[in-house]
């Protein structure tokens, strides 16, 4: 996890030397510029020198992951570790200028952190955004980042997440009074659970309704107590802001006399064992997103048909209780609205008595609802009221639904049936995306089962798998867990499948759209294409026929070349017949005409082959033919000679490019040899000019590839030199001779 120092990191060093951090490090940091190596306006670089400087071993982790374009340093997964250090961090982050976001939610922070924290903030221009949530902050650890925020005219904070950090009445005031003198107009606020009397949040609202009315768009005040004050500051706030979109209060302090109208509240989000009084909700008229959180939820708030009335879109009741009657009622007012696209039901308990309605009842009314415009629907049992019967109504309610993409039925221990049902549905749903089935109680041969019918689904590309249900089987047998594991990877190469399939699809439409936009052209356009189109279709009719006139040429060359060697072979036959002498008298003056002939069928080659080149080009060839069929008659062995040292000279032109004239005496005897076998068939041969033209493309093609071969190069040397110093930073240094060069020696290899 942790590396000794690089020696890349000693260019800032000598700045250092004798010099002490708390009176000089703005006027170091003001005359050096760090380089901006490695992205994240040189993070890794300014981390190193301070861990060097501080003494402090270096997270090798920290210097992998911000060394691209990211936005959010989010440090809480690397505070998990009680070696971490924080002074380094915060230090080389007071004058960056690159990231806009830090995070270290659920981390506990020092006294020490605080106070680097603080400086920080006195320093930094960029930052936005700031999540604190859960870091054990206290009331003086607010009051000194406050102060650094405060000080600081250059940072332009519109983020501020402190929610579930005890920080009492001190703590608020000193936010009241960071909101009431800083310039900053913040966009969201987190005061979740702060641990706070009535008379300190107050304040807060005042400060809020005075300085930040116009820019507020999220504010969470949940868990903290409000007096009669802050009641009406709240409703002043929600009645007159144009820009709150979101709140989130506890319902002991909705049920008050919260009055307020003319809203523009979308979502509300309400939390706490008190049911909401529907009276409250009539001047909500743009509420868009209802939550009741833990919420023991009455009769009367169903039975009010507010939920009819606000025309919802997202309604979300997890963790709420709720008893069976209602359920039946609310399902029946959902469908009124005829708008809900998202239902979360997670661990809803629904409450049944032997007079009412029953589980099986709730689920027919959930099913009969249709909510024909739905897209998310969460089931997730509670642990008290499962619904193990009567389940498969909802599955095929889900999986013949036209419009919804995501399902949760996590919970219900229904078994293998469930596993059964939904091998059969995903194989003819193609709207689902999203698909959890988790604790229900499936074995091996349910899980065969929906792997033969998951690999016909085309649509699904988020499922997790049943991990709870599978750690049971796994644990059986050795054969069981590794048939498990297959069948799992199974799964996730079809779901891989599926999102390249979703990535390939997303393209096309958006490809389809550029293409409809290009054809929106002006008619101009069309028309100025079309003789560029004409032009070249006649050039590829010309090169059409010309390779069949090329074709041609050959065939009749091919057929000359047969009647020449025929008349040859009838002329030695009467010459034998004529001459009958011993071969031994006849062997030298028989020579003699052979060595004279061939020195003049060399001599004339070049003028020959110079003619045959010419022919698929000219239409003087056609022409030209029967002087050659004339001048091959007279002389027949000559013509055959001729006729068959072409072959070789045309074979000597396209390979070596060397002239005819260097044709060796070794090559002749075996042409003639050739011509005396009349069994053996002849070669077909193609004409100069193709034979040409194909060495021109064999070129052109070397050269493209030379010219990408030295690019590959070039863009591999580049990616040796990141590979070795990425590979300097991850190793210590006496692990770095003995493995880099054999690591950096494979990858050459690979890439070569």
């Amino acid at each position: 996890m942790f590396r000794q120092i690089s020696p890349r990191s000693d260019w800032f060093l000598p700045k250092f030397e004798g010099v002490q951090p708390e009176a000089r490090r703005k006027e170091i940091f003001a005359s050096v510029a760090i380089p901006d190596v490695e992205g994240c306006g040189g993070f890794e670089a300014a981390y190193e020198v301070w861990c060097k400087y501080l003494r402090q071993p270096i997270d090798n982790r920290l210097c992998s992951v911000f060394s691209g374009d990211i936005a959010d340093c989010n440090l809480a997964p690397f505070a998990e570790s009680s070696k971490f250090n924080f002074e380094p961090v915060f230090s080389c982050l007071e004058h960056n200028a690159h990231f806009t976001s830090l995070t270290l939610n659920s981390t506990p922070l020092k006294k020490s952190a605080v106070k680097a924290l603080a400086t920080l903030l006195q320093c930094n221009h960029t930052l936005k955004q700031l999540h604190l949530v859960g870091c054990g902050l206290d009331a003086d650890a607010i009051a000194a980042l406050c102060e650094g925020i405060s000080e600081n005219k250059f940072l332009h904070l519109t983020h501020l997440d402190l929610g579930d950090n005890h920080i009492g009445d001190k703590g608020i005031a000193s936010l009241a009074s960071l909101l009431g003198k800083c310039p900053n107009k913040f966009d969201y606020l987190n005061f979740h659970d702060c641990g706070s009397g009535k008379h300190a949040v107050d304040s807060l609202l005042s400060a809020i309704v005075e300085h930040q009315l116009d820019s507020l768009s999220y504010l969470d005040l949940t868990d903290n107590k409000i007096g009669t004050k802050g009641i009406g500051d709240l409703g002043a706030l929600v009645g007159k802001s144009t820009t709150l979109s979101t709140l989130c209060l506890s319902t002991s302090v909705f049920n008050s006399d919260l009055a307020c109208s003319g809203t523009t509240l979308k979502e509300l989000r309400l939390m706490g064992s008190l049911s909401p009084k529907p009276t409250t909700f009539t001047t909500f008229s743009a509420l868009r997103m209802l939550s009741l959180t833990s919420c023991n939820i009455s009769s009367e708030f169903v039975s009010c048909g507010i939920l009819a009335k606000l025309r919802l879109t997202k309604l979300d009741l997890h963790d709420s209780v709720l008893d069976a009657d209602s359920f039946v009622q609310m399902c029946g007012l959902l469908e009124k609205a005829d708008l809900i696209t998202s239902l979360n039901l997670a661990r809803l308990e629904i409450k049944t008595s032997s007079k009412g309605k029953q589980l099986s009842d709730c689920v027919a009314a959930l099913v009969n609802a249709r909510l024909p415009h739905l897209l998310e629907l969460d089931l997730t049992a509670h642990p008290r009221t499962p619904i193990s019967k009567g389940f498969l109504p909802v599955l095929a309610f889900a999986f013949e639904h036209k419009t919804l993409t995501s399902l949760n039925i996590s919970g219900h221990g229904i078994g293998d049936a469930c596993a059964t049902a939904l091998a059969r549905m995903v194989q003819s749903n193609t709207t689902m995306r999203s698909l959890q089935w988790d604790e229900n109680g499936t074995t091996l041969n349910g899980l065969q089962l929906f792997n033969m019918g998951f690999q016909r689904n085309h649509t699904i590309v988020s499922m997790p798998s049943p991990i709870f249900d599978l750690a049971k089987e796994i644990g059986k047998s050795q054969s069981t867990a590794e048939e498990v594991q297959r069948i799992l990877a199974e799964i996730s190469a079809h779901l891989a499948l599926n999102v390249d399939q979703r990535h390939a699809d997303e393209l096309a439409l958006v490809h389809k759209y550029e293409a409809a936009k290009e054809g929106e052209k002006p008619q101009t356009t069309a028309a100025a294409e079309k003789p560029q189109a004409a032009t070249v279709a006649a050039t590829v009719e010309t090169e059409a026929k010309l390779q069949a006139a090329t074709v041609a040429v050959a065939a009749a060359v091919e057929n000359e070349k047969q009647a020449a060697v025929e008349k040859s072979k009838d002329a030695e036959k009467q010459k034998e017949a004529t001459y009958e002498t011993p071969p031994s008298a006849e062997q030298p003056n028989h020579d003699k005409p052979k060595e004279a002939g061939k020195q003049k069928t060399t001599e004339e080659m070049p003028q020959a082959t110079g003619t045959q080149a010419e022919k698929p080009q000219a239409t003087e060839t056609q022409a030209e033919k029967p002087q050659a069929t004339e001048t091959q008659a007279e002389k027949p062995k000559e013509a055959a000679e001729t006729l068959a040292e072409k072959p070789k000279e045309a074979e000597k032109q396209k390979t070596t490019e060397m002239p005819q004239a260097t044709e060796t005496q070794a090559e002749k005897p075996k042409e003639a040899d050739k011509l005396k076998e009349p069994g053996k068939p002849k070669e077909t041969e193609k004409p100069i000019e193709a034979e040409k033209h194909t060495a021109e493309k064999e070129h052109k093609r070397n050269v493209a590839s030379v010219k990408q071969y030295s690019g590959r190069e070039a863009s591999n040397h580049a990616l040796m030199h990141s590979l070795e110093a990425a590979l300097a930073r991850m190793c210590d240094s006496s692990y770095l001779p003995a493995h880099t060069n054999s690591f950096t020696r494979d990858v050459k290899t690979s890439l070569s």
